[in-house]
């Protein structure tokens, strides 16, 4: 199926997050009409600097769903605008069954996960300092010399799409910096502060009960739910969990395709036996048959061989299984000396010939 490549930073303008997006997200009511452009009238928006190096950001599972259907939705509507056939698109997205759209958004995190791996490499190059230090140039250029350090921290904080305070990922720079401006991330950055600050205070108090001290070494390790979040150890035990549900996911795809391939092999194995039992069965019938034309045959020869006098062949042809033996020494007998045998030869023939075949296999089929 021809799909269409997007470009992961223009990204946004399909599936910016609910509070950005100019376009209706799939399952919330549609916003665009009389909505109001972020920026004021008189203020130029600043030219955004791409950084060629850097990796290619994820697509999400709702614009991989876009990016795969979008050219059909344009065929069956050519007349829509773009914007009538995204929300075609989001509809299609909002009924499509939890199975088929749990694979987009499989195929996502798998995206996201490769993605933090690379920007994390990325970070520690030479190539993301000078970019880095391009950037705080031009802005010091664009806003002055003296620019406030609220704007500075906001645009410093805006090069990673990964907001980690609020465990929040951004398709773009600018998503992501609307959203380190809202409220909601800064009602976040006060709690953590107050929290903070809170076990802070819990430190430096000073213990008096005896209990307490005897109950801290149990409680240096903390478990679930214990560790302050927004600390380092929060960062390295989220980080741990994070690796530990990789390796699980990883373990289990390779389980399940070993399962597909292992019932792929026995729904083939189950044909073969029964293609085999088939043929076991027809070639039974076979020998049958064949058993019965051979028992007709010796019936037949009996009668007619008893009529032989042969010299030195004394033996009397009385049963079937008698058969067998006097046309054996029969044979020997005529190859010792065909020529004197000639008559005897003659004879056989004529008893051969004189076996009615199509009337004989018609008696033995039946």
């Amino acid at each position: 199926m021809d799909t269409e490549v997007i470009d992961a930073r223009s990204v946004s303008k399909l599936s910016q997050s609910a509070d950005n997006s100019p376009v209706p997200s799939p399952g919330r009511p549609d916003s665009t009409d009389g909505s109001k452009s972020t920026f004021s009238k008189g203020r130029k928006r600043k030219k955004a600097y791409k950084d060629t190096n850097a990796p290619k950001a994820p697509l999400t599972g709702y614009v991989r769903f876009l990016n795969e259907h979008r050219e059909k939705a344009r065929n069956e509507n050519p007349d829509l605008p773009f914007h009538e056939v995204t929300k075609i698109l989001g509809n299609m997205w909002t009924q499509l069954p939890a199975p088929q759209k749990q694979l987009y958004l499989e195929e996502a995190e798998k995206d996201k996960e490769r993605y933090m791996k690379e920007l994390e490499e990325y970070q520690q190059t030479d190539a993301y300092k000078a970019f880095m230090s391009k950037q705080k140039a031009l802005r010091r250029e664009a806003d002055g010399v003296n620019g406030t350090a609220e704007s500075q921290a906001v645009n410093d904080e805006s090069d990673n799409l990964l907001c980690k305070p609020c465990n929040m990922f951004f398709n773009s720079p600018h998503n992501k910096r609307e959203h380190l401006m809202g409220k909601k991330h800064n009602m976040i950055l006060m709690e953590a502060a107050e929290k903070e600050k809170q076990e802070v205070k819990d430190k430096s108090a000073p213990v008096t009960v005896k209990s307490e001290v005897q109950e801290t070494p149990e409680e240096a390790f903390p478990v679930d739910g214990d560790i302050p979040i927004f600390t380092e150890e929060f960062l390295n035990y989220n980080k741990v969990r994070e690796n530990e549900l990789r390796r699980l996911r990883k373990t289990n795809t390779e389980f399940e395709e070993q399962n597909a391939i292992l019932s792929k092999h026995i729904e083939n194995m189950k044909k073969g036996i029964e293609k085999l039992e088939n043929e076991a069965g027809e070639q039974q019938k076979e020998i049958t048959l064949l058993e019965k034309n051979l028992q007709k045959l010796r019936q037949v020869l009996r009668n007619k061989l008893s009529e032989l006098s042969i010299a030195g062949i004394d033996e009397p042809i009385s049963t079937d299984s008698s058969v067998d033996k006097f046309v054996s020494r029969l044979h020997r007998f005529i190859q010792d000396d065909p020529k004197e045998n000639a008559e005897l030869v003659t004879k056989i023939k004529g008893i051969i010939s004189s076996i009615d075949y199509p009337n004989f296999l018609k008696d033995v089929e039946s």
